[in-house]
């Protein structure tokens, strides 16, 4: 289970290479930056700065290694900036969540700590534990990580729902709960994410909360800014699927009880 925790994981010294074989089939061998994957086919209406368009580092400029490995302190870093993202929903309602995700990120980080150059990548630090057979040991990397892949798909399809027409924030909340942490929760975890889900506050409420002016270039860009965050995530996300399944451990850390108040175990 993650242990919850208030304060962003400490800035991580960054290796000085990330080449490092990263086990995933990816669509090349050779570095690839994830922005290249996703097109963008708008040119943003306004300069206003949103909060995406503000994120000091960006899911966008993560630059796999070759077959695809994720590199381990950029991707951290751009989950911890994720977090405040959940306080435009409802402070309150999803403080339970944050912390669940800042648990995931600090089990990660402390790892990654103990060895940066041993870690390059996310999948590295995965497969060292599969080698030793302690995938499923309480609090390993492998299933922090998919903890926290889990709770970014959430954030990903979410706000895919809405930067493709969603102006119910808690239908698309629904949505992204089924398709990413709900099949995987137990009732009491549900019954949290439900409560949640109902604090979500209105569309026009949350353009606003996000950086838009609220005039219709604003929120235009904003609308892109979202939709090119939730793409270049998803790509992320994708990634790590791949990997997982492809070493049968998709499942493999999900079918513990869960206990604490997210259910990571």
């Amino acid at each position: 289970t993650s242990s919850p925790a208030s304060s962003p994981p400490p800035s991580p010294p960054h290796p000085h290479h990330h080449d490092d074989d990263g086990g995933s089939s990816g669509n090349s061998g050779l570095p690839c930056r994830i922005a290249d994957r996703v097109s963008v086919t708008k040119e943003r209406e306004s300069s206003c700065q949103t909060f995406f368009s503000k994120l000091p580092h960006k899911f966008g400029d993560l630059v796999l290694s070759r077959e695809d490995g994720v590199p381990t302190a950029p991707f951290l870093e751009c989950c911890t900036e994720v977090l405040p993202f959940f306080d435009k929903l409802s402070p309150t309602a999803f403080s339970p969540v944050k912390a669940d995700i800042n648990g995931n990120i600090n089990k990660l980080m402390r790892r990654y700590n103990r060895a940066p150059h041993s870690y390059p990548t996310l999948q590295s630090m995965v497969l060292e534990e599969v080698q030793a057979n302690s995938q499923d040991s309480a609090n390993s990397a492998t299933d922090a990580l998919l903890w926290l892949k889990r709770a970014m798909e959430f954030v990903q399809v979410f706000l895919g729902e809405v930067s493709n027409g969603e102006k119910s924030l808690d239908v698309a909340a629904g949505k992204a709960y089924t398709k990413s942490l709900r099949r995987h929760h137990n009732w009491i975890v549900k019954g949290i994410f439900s409560l949640a889900m109902r604090a979500v506050p209105y569309y026009e409420d949350f353009l606003v909360l996000l950086g838009s002016d609220g005039t219709p270039s604003g929120n235009g860009t904003l609308v892109l800014d979202m939709r090119e965050f939730a793409d270049c995530l998803g790509q992320v996300v994708l990634v790590i699927n791949q990997f997982y399944h492809r070493h049968g451990l998709l499942d493999a850390a999900s079918i513990a009880t869960t206990t604490m108040a997210l259910g990571s175990s």
